[in-house]
């Protein structure tokens, strides 16, 4: 009697941990994935660490500058100075935290107008799945990327609605050369490299090299085949030039 009565008990504790598991896996739309892809997206720690990046509109006029802070590997903060006229500059920053699988987790981003009083914050957040990740600002879905095995990747919204933003490395093989990538797996909301072409911009958070040789840019190494000048495609001087990238 003894015995049995325990067995009941063993019975009853695994089928309500299994129903409350069950429960958990039903109430949370985005765990209904049965498939696992191997991505890297928010795993961000980069071999070379950038230091600054300087925008132009036409040189020497600058659209922005980014100064970009490090805490041992992992990137701390992006600060992003906007330049206007008669003002001092605008500026909003960037602050990344991580899980504990090294994975950017959160990004809070302060906007301080004119001034250094914060006018608008926000904080945007990224959850981890097997085969996408689920990005959300103040707390609502802004956009998910989903992984497919075949290496492409889509953007959508809560709907599922959305568009192929990456279509694997072999679709973009000729639109890259053997310059490194600095901003691999940097997520797309902090891409800094996208201000002319929005799709390549998606690219360049998943490939090994950097932009090169597809009609656009034209891009200079340093001695380590890290790019350090972007041009407009055909300009081989400063005129032309679209960024400027220097490292720690």
């Amino acid at each position: 009697m003894y015995y049995k009565f325990i067995s009941r008990i063993i019975v009853f504790t695994f089928l309500s941990v299994a129903f409350c598991s069950c429960s958990d896996f039903f109430d949370d739309d985005y765990n209904d994935d049965d498939t696992s892809v191997d991505y890297t997206l928010g795993n961000y720690h980069p071999a070379k660490k950038i230091h600054q990046i300087i925008a132009y509109s036409d040189y020497p006029s600058e659209i922005y500058r980014e100064i970009w802070t490090w805490d041992g590997d992992n990137l701390q903060k992006i600060s992003v100075y906007l330049s206007c006229d008669n003002h001092s500059p605008y500026r909003e920053d960037y602050v990344f935290t991580y899980d504990s699988y090294g994975r950017i987790s959160s990004v809070v981003e302060n906007d301080y107008g004119w001034s250094d009083t914060i006018r608008e914050t926000g904080t945007v957040k990224y959850n981890y799945y097997p085969n996408k990740v689920v990005c959300t600002f103040n707390n609502e879905v802004s956009a998910v990327y989903r992984f497919y095995e075949d290496g492409h990747v889509r953007e959508e919204d809560e709907n599922q609605h959305g568009m192929d933003i990456y279509y694997g490395a072999e679709y973009y093989q000729t639109s890259y050369t053997s310059v490194n990538n600095p901003i691999r797996d940097l997520l797309p909301e902090y891409n800094p490299l996208g201000l002319y072409q929005e799709y390549f911009r998606y690219a360049l958070c998943f490939c090994d090299k950097m932009l090169d040789d597809n009609g656009w840019f034209d891009v200079d190494a340093d001695d380590d085949n890290y790019p350090i000048y972007v041009h407009k495609s055909g300009y081989s001087s400063f005129y032309g030039l679209l960024y400027q990238i220097s490292y720690y």
